[in-house]
């Protein structure tokens, strides 16, 4: 018991100090850099691999330790040397098919303090229904690096997807050889759909050449019928033009003729107008004239029976003054109408 307390707080110590414990989505998510040496990638990485660091994390629970912790995890060095050594953690496992198929074999392990599953059968670490161990390294997705987790190998399986390897054996358990069918099928199918594809629009290609050649072209009867229409169509649409021309031509010779009618009627007005307005003018005058007689009527009689008052002296100069203004009033007139 002593001797099994002793180990477990040996084991406890270890794991604390020198273990650094990341969880599945941390690694996950982890940046893998870019190196050209070892010595360029950090103390978890194993090392520069295709010009990056590759990381390898095994994992039980939630719980993931770097391979590279070898105070933690044993290594193959350990059982080969004959000094004895601090026993470390075996994170191997072999499952019941595995084993019976002899196809697995872990270090010798004495306690399940001693495996990484927590189970040792027989001084074998065995799979752990309720502990399997996840491994989780580089792996290349669409030509990016990225980390990918799955299930260690001889770890119990029921399908493809569930192992590292992508390999589940018939005995259900994940085997150390890779598939590589899937990726292989994706290829196949990535090349059948660009083939189809190109096939496809070759295809379309030829098909519309052949209807340009072939459909689209017409009998000579078809043309000459086309031709025969084209000039029909012509033929009726110069006629068109014809006609609305000719109406236009009477639509505007009768508008010019309503001007004619219209121009004359307004000159037949004026000229009454001013007819009228000249028999007005000479009406009168006339008038005019006749009440002018009529008031020198008036005023000769005046003068007359002045001068008869007269005696004959006095009466030959009235005559004389009135002679005069006969004279200057006549001058007048005359002025007066050439004025007018």
């Amino acid at each position: 018991m002593l001797k099994l307390f002793y180990i477990f707080c040996t084991l406890l110590f270890s794991f604390i100090t020198y273990c650094k414990i990341l969880t599945i989505e941390d690694v996950l998510t982890l940046t893998i850099p870019n190196c050209k040496v070892d010595k360029d990638c950090p103390s978890e990485s194993r090392g520069c691999i295709y010009e990056s660091c590759f990381f390898k994390y095994y994992c039980r629970g939630n719980e993931c330790i770097s391979s590279t912790n070898t105070t933690y995890f044993h290594s193959d060095i350990d059982f080969s040397k004959k000094k004895k050594k601090k026993k470390r953690v075996i994170y191997e496992v072999c499952s019941e098919g595995a084993l019976r198929a002899k196809k697995c074999k872990t270090p010798a392990c004495s306690t399940n303090a001693d495996c990484f599953s927590n189970y040792c059968l027989n001084n074998v670490c065995m799979s752990n229904d309720a502990l399997p161990i996840i491994k989780c390294n580089n792996n290349f997705y669409n030509g990016t690096i990225l980390m990918k987790c799955s299930k260690n190998v001889f770890e119990k399986c029921e399908t493809n997807e569930e192992c590292f390897s992508e390999n589940c054996t018939k005995e259900n358990y994940c085997s150390d050889k890779i598939n590589n069918l899937p990726k292989y099928k994706k290829t196949a199918f990535f090349i059948l759909k660009v083939f189809l594809s190109l096939c496809i629009l070759s295809l379309m290609i030829y098909c519309g050449i052949f209807c340009c050649e072939h459909c689209g072209r017409k009998s000579k009867e078809e043309i000459y019928e086309e031709e025969e229409m084209y000039e029909e169509q012509e033929m009726y649409e110069e006629e068109e033009m014809n006609e609305e021309r000719k109406k236009k031509e009477e639509e505007e010779e009768k508008e010019i003729l309503k001007k004619e009618i219209i121009d004359k009627k307004i000159n037949m007005n004026n000229d009454k107008i001013i007819e009228q307005s000249n028999e007005n003018e000479r009406i009168n005058n006339s008038t005019f004239n006749n009440e002018q007689t009529l008031e020198e009527l008036n005023e000769n009689k005046n003068i007359i029976e002045k001068v008869n008052k007269l005696n004959t002296n006095e009466k030959i100069i009235e005559i004389k003054k009135i002679v005069e203004d006969s004279t200057e009033n006549k001058t007048l007139i005359e002025k007066t109408n050439k004025i007018k």
